[in-house]
């Protein structure tokens, strides 16, 4: 049981679980797996290749978040390009 989320373009989001589709996140201790989904285009035209994130925040994520009791808003990785 876990939770997930899609971040907009000012990246706020809202998690929602994802055995019950209800929002928010269980209580416990989870692993963070952060990935970048390619931008869609209306004309179907093709992109250059994104850059991904390093591994260390999704296929081998060191990121953490404890979930306690009553929730929190304050579950935000700030991640910054070079």
């Amino acid at each position: 049981m876990g939770s997930s989320g899609v971040t907009d373009p000012s990246g706020k989001y809202t998690l929602k679980t994802t055995d019950t589709d209800r929002p928010g996140a269980v209580v416990a201790k989870h692993s963070v797996v952060i990935n970048i989904k390619p931008e869609s285009s209306e004309l179907d035209i093709p992109r250059p290749p994104q850059k991904g994130l390093p591994a260390k925040y999704n296929r081998n994520s060191e990121l953490q978040f404890d979930v306690q009791p009553g929730g929190t808003d304050k579950a935000n990785f700030d991640l910054r390009s070079k």
